[in-house]
């Protein structure tokens, strides 16, 4: 990666950078509530199941900022409800109680 950055893969440096803000771009989105970008960006193709460096997965983020409705859009677009982030957690272990309730019946919903 550092090579693409120094200037030997410039497109490869671009398409990095470009995905930096997007990701953050969806990040923000989240904690806002912004759910038409976050729907958008989606759309244009953020993975679901993005994860930062601190392991922390889109919905890790939905559920600890307690964000219902975006939650259930990242698992309606395949967000990996059994993913763990660095301290074992699932999103729905992070998740505050009522939450946790919402999620437990969208996945029964599901099956």
């Amino acid at each position: 990666m550092l090579t693409s950055v120094s200037g030997k893969h410039p497109l490869c440096a671009y398409f990095l950078v470009v995905h930096h803000f997007i990701t953050q771009g969806l990040r923000e989105a989240i904690k806002n509530s912004d759910t038409a970008a976050v729907k958008k960006l989606l759309s244009e193709g953020v993975d679901a199941n993005y994860c930062d460096k601190q392991g922390l997965s889109l919905l890790h983020l939905a559920a600890l900022f307690n964000q219902t409705e975006i939650a259930f859009i990242l698992m309606d677009n395949g967000a990996n409800l059994e993913y763990k982030n660095q301290q074992g957690e699932t999103a729905l272990d992070c998740a505050p109680t009522t939450l946790q309730y919402k999620m437990k019946q969208k996945m029964q919903e599901g099956d």
